[in-house]
């Protein structure tokens, strides 16, 4: 997750299973940490995740949707819940 072109790539810690945990250090000037646990992990299908930031709201949550298009393609739906604003 890089939300600025040519930014450094972010630190990343995970621990892959529902109700485990991630952490995301992004580096923007300051680090700027990003942390969550899995909700829901319904492969190949569905991630959700909580979202926490010094810029997320409480109860943030994060729901990925995939879908496959055949020949190696996939679309993803990304729906975040609780974000900070709309824009």
């Amino acid at each position: 997750m890089q939300p600025i072109p040519g930014m450094p790539q972010p630190g990343v810690e995970v621990y892959k299973r529902e109700g485990g945990c991630f952490s995301i250090f992004m580096q923007v000037g300051d680090e700027i940490p990003h942390t969550g646990r899995y909700l829901e992990i319904s492969r190949p299908h569905k991630l959700v995740f909580s979202w926490e930031s010094a810029f997320s709201t409480a109860g943030s949550t994060v729901t990925l949707r995939f879908s496959d298009l055949g020949e190696s393609h996939t679309q993803i739906e990304l729906v975040h819940c609780q974000f900070i604003d709309e824009e």
